[in-house]
């Protein structure tokens, strides 16, 4: 989900062609990657627990 609205905002950046408009595909994913990422990993170490820390070292976190 992140990394398709990644790729949306970037895509609409690029149609854009101003660099000033990168800004916003840069902050959302510093966004995701800190904040929201973040919090749901977390959350879901404590619901899952050593099963999640297993997936999470098999998976990338952008796939």
């Amino acid at each position: 989900m992140y990394l398709g609205m990644f790729i949306s905002l970037f895509g609409v950046a690029c149609v854009l062609g101003s660099t000033s408009a990168l800004a916003g595909p840069v902050a959302f994913f510093a966004l995701a990657q800190f904040w929201y990422i973040r919090s749901e990993e977390e959350a879901m170490t404590l619901k899952f627990g050593d099963k999640y820390i297993e997936y999470q070292r098999s998976v990338p976190r952008w796939l």
